[in-house]
């Protein structure tokens, strides 16, 4: 544009310039200058024709492609669905570090509570043996002289007696105590069946029993409706018998011995803990079931 400028300039003195020079070589050099600023002038035509040219292919470009703006929200959103999923993941990792803690929390204080407990009723059993004892002793203190002489004849055995009637009884075997502690279970001594559970485990630890007797002294208290005790009992087998086939079942009565005390959020997380362990087992079918109808109930409460 300089260029150009100097030589509309220059044209607009040449005639000023030409009345100037009176010899030929002044009016040839003069005339060289101006061929060189018309051949520049024309250069710089076509390269101005160029450059709208290639305007002109940018703007069609422009209209056939989206508009930057358009461009822009596209991607803004995108890094704000990106922030926002980065957000929830976070928020994810939180709440499930939180479950496993509580879960932590949870199984610890039954583990220390049942194992408190247990040692309470050992306590209280032996106090009983010794009350019972004493009970005793001091029966046949009180026991007037002839009447423990008419209890000694009674207790002697006549030589008339029938051999068959001073034979010992049919010793007991371990299954036979367990079906009648069951028994008890069933037609609803549950106390006294509860009592001949415990001995049975302290009796006969390595019987293929004991978790199943573990089980019946958590299903007493349930039957109870002492929630808590049923918990504890119900963790003990879990815990101390892991393999058992008694386990689901244990978990599956722990979640509806929660939900009998209004505690919602662990119940919902032993069920599905059942469900993950055992997803094949019909206390996992159960387990899905009540997890349905508690999210029915909570909907309906909203």
């Amino acid at each position: 544009m300089k260029r150009l400028f100097r030589w509309l300039l220059f044209v607009s003195i040449v005639p000023f310039i030409l009345g100037c020079v009176t010899t030929t070589s002044d009016y040839t050099a003069l005339r060289n200058d101006l061929n060189q600023l018309t051949r520049l002038y024309n250069e710089q035509q076509k390269e101005i024709v160029a450059i709208k040219q290639q305007v002109i292919d940018y703007k069609t470009f422009l209209d056939r492609s989206p508009s930057r703006d358009a461009f822009e929200a596209i991607r803004n959103s995108q890094i704000k669905l990106n922030d926002q999923i980065s957000e929830i993941n976070d928020e994810l990792q939180q709440l499930q570090n939180r479950l496993e803690e509580s879960t932590y929390r949870i199984n610890k204080t039954l583990k220390e509570s049942s194992e408190e407990r247990a040692q309470l009723r050992t306590e209280i059993d032996a106090l009983k043996e010794e009350l019972e004892s004493l009970k005793e002793k001091i029966a046949l203190l009180q026991a007037p002289p002839q009447q423990e002489a008419v209890a000694k004849e009674t207790k002697t055995p006549t030589p008339t007696q029938p051999a068959e009637k001073t034979k010992e009884k049919k010793e007991l075997t371990p299954f036979d105590i367990y079906q009648a502690a069951l028994k008890k279970l069933e037609s609803g001594k549950l106390e006294e069946a509860r009592t001949d559970f415990q001995d049975f485990i302290k009796k006969y630890k390595d019987s293929d029993l004991v978790d199943n007797a573990q089980f019946w002294i958590a299903e007493s208290y349930y039957k109870e409706g002492s929630y808590e005790d049923a918990i504890l009992e119900y963790d003990a087998l879990i815990n101390k018998y892991p393999k058992s086939n008694k386990v689901p079942g244990a978990m599956l009565k722990q979640a509806y011995s929660f939900l009998k005390l209004d505690d919602t959020n662990t119940a919902k997380v032993i069920l599905n803990r059942l469900i993950q362990r055992f997803p094949n087992s019909k206390e996992a079918e159960l387990a899905k079931k009540k997890l349905k109808s508690i999210s029915k109930a909570k909907k309906k409460t909203q």
